[in-house]
């Protein structure tokens, strides 16, 4: 006879929906672990498919095992492979929270503080990497544990104090750990232990400093790869590295995006150098400024003149410099044009011909040459008035004072003391009048300076050792007048000058009266000579008539005999 196998008792309701439940997790889980696998490989070709798929699949899915588990799988990973795997990383991160803001009602009860959790330790995975480069430190009782270049921080002082000190050192090491330097592990130590105040440990710090620049330079490392190792640095620790550009107005190294490029030339300048610069300008009523960049590479033209435009002008300076810069032109480039004194309004006016002008903007009344000088008088009457005052100015300046025999300028004197020794004037002042000693070099051709070389280098080798000789005699003879100090009660210097131009003018007298005796004597014989030759001429044109000699005294006149 058969049995019949008893049929398994009938599974219970709970038993079978928590079957259900864990069956439905198992495959939730394989579903989110299968989507992070194809975002982190990169599988999904777009990131618009990425974003299309993680929006159905997030909203979709319960967010808080989700979260976990993206959470999870990043906890797992020691660092990122490349740079493109840490930025898809941060893109989910970001693509959360923008499906967290659009489906609120699916994502209300999650803690944003996960969230911040994984954006956090997306982040921390390239210091990691960096730690992990490091060799392991050794650490023993009685020292700190210290890194190259770093320095201690004071317990009793803030945190806020050694904030730039920290960011120095851990830049210096994060570069360290990453430049390929041959032998790094025997070399060249990254950390090393240190007592805390101790002479002998801040000499050894020193000196194994300088050997470490010292094998570096030696190394196989050059300069040139160090911008882009810092540039890949940069970019793995997610910090922003921009182009930099040397400002020849400060002369400082400015990020680009803080330059400001000129139109016509394409040169750059910081925005608020170019700005100081065009309104110091403008308020100088200069309204033509030029570019100054200095370009060595061209032989040319070593410095750049381009017209800076007036686009790029209202693009840099204030409102208040902007409208300065048009009234200035606008009174340049026409000529007619006046700005009203009473209310700085610029306008054109007729002219010359009809000075009296009433101001559009507030009605008042100027003058188009005198301004605001003469209300209410014509400009004869101001002018006549004008001549008065300056031929009294002239009557009392030719009373008080006289012309400079060297500039021809007024020199009023003022009696200070009867001691005082006017220098200025005094013949052996080579040097020239103040503020005028090169007015004479300035107005000098060529040919001038070479004829004043040649004859300076003649004075000097026929007179200087003649001058040499009485120079010396003279300052003997001054010195003589020593006792003229206590008698007189002056100062030495006051003493020897006036000595010495004593001297001067009695070595000098002798010449001026030979001068003075021969000039007459030599102008009397000129006269004499010129009459006996008008005499020769005019018997000979008189012998001869119709001559050439009569034809061309008759055309050139009595001159031309003498």
């Amino acid at each position: 006879m058969a049995t019949r196998r008893p049929s398994p008792p009938p599974e219970s309701t709970d038993a079978a929906a928590s079957r259900d439940t864990t069956a439905a997790a198992a495959h939730e889980t394989e579903r989110i672990q299968a989507f992070l696998r194809a975002l982190a490989t990169g599988a999904l070709s777009s990131e618009d498919e990425c974003a299309q798929a993680l929006d159905r699949f997030a909203i979709a899915t319960a967010p808080q095992p989700f979260l976990l588990i993206v959470q999870q799988r990043i906890e797992k990973r020691s660092t990122f492979e490349n740079r493109a795997e840490r930025d898809r990383w941060r893109w989910l991160v970001e693509r959360l929270r923008h499906v967290q803001s659009a489906a609120g009602a699916h994502w209300r009860d999650v803690d944003g503080q996960l969230l911040d959790e994984i954006d956090e330790l997306v982040q921390s995975r390239a210091v990691r990497k960096t730690t992990d480069a490091l060799p392991p430190l050794q650490v023993h009782r009685g020292s700190s544990l210290e890194r190259r270049d770093s320095q201690p921080m004071a317990p009793e002082r803030p945190s806020w104090h050694s904030l730039s000190r920290m960011v120095r050192a851990a830049s210096g090491r994060t570069v360290r750990a990453l430049m390929p330097t041959r032998d790094r592990g025997s070399e060249i130590a990254l950390s090393r232990l240190k007592s805390p105040h101790s002479a002998s440990m801040r000499e050894q710090r020193a000196s194994s400093l300088d050997e470490t620049v010292l094998r570096r330079s030696n190394s196989t490392f050059t300069g040139s790869a160090v911008p882009s190792l810092l540039w890949a640095v940069a970019s793995f620790l997610g910090m922003s590295m921009e182009h930099t550009f040397l400002c020849q107005i400060c002369y400082e190294n400015v990020a680009v995006s803080k330059a400001f490029q000129l139109t016509r030339c394409d040169h750059l300048f910081c925005e608020d150098c170019l700005k100081g610069y065009l309104e110091f300008k403008i308020s100088e009523g200069q309204v033509y400024p030029t570019c100054f960049h200095e370009c060595p590479e061209d032989s040319e033209n070593p410095v750049c003149s381009a017209d800076i435009a007036p686009e790029d002008i209202q693009d840099v300076v204030s409102a208040a410099a902007w409208e300065k810069y048009t009234t200035f032109k606008f009174n340049k480039e026409n000529k007619n044009a006046r700005q009203c004194p009473y209310c700085d309004h610029s306008q054109l006016c007729k002219g010359e011909d009809q000075p009296e002008e009433v101001c559009a903007s507030c009605g008042g009344e100027f003058c188009f040459v005198h301004s605001n000088a003469h209300k209410g008088r014509s400009c004869a009457e101001y002018e006549q008035k004008m001549v008065a005052i300056d031929k009294l100015n002239h009557a009392m300046i030719n009373e008080i004072s006289k012309p400079c025999p060297g500039c021809d300028n007024y020199v009023e004197k003022i009696v200070i003391d009867d001691k005082v020794f006017p220098e200025h004037f005094q013949w052996w002042n080579v040097s020239g009048c103040p503020g005028n000693q090169m007015s004479d070099v300035d107005e000098q051709t060529t040919a001038d300076r070479i004829c004043l070389g040649i004859f300076r280098a003649l004075f000097f080798v026929i007179f200087g050792p003649p001058a040499l000789v009485l120079a010396i005699m003279f300052s003997f003879v001054c010195c003589c007048c020593f006792p003229c100090v206590k008698v007189f009660d002056t100062s030495f210097r006051e003493a020897f000058t006036t000595c010495f131009c004593i001297s001067g003018y009695v070595l000098l007298a002798p010449f001026a009266l030979i001068l003075v005796i021969l000039l007459p004597c030599f102008g009397l014989c000129c006269d004499v000579d010129r009459a006996s030759l008008m005499g020769n001429t005019e018997e000979i044109v008189g012998a001869v008539p119709g001559s050439q000699a009569d034809m061309y005294v008759a055309s050139q006149g009595p001159e031309a005999i003498v």
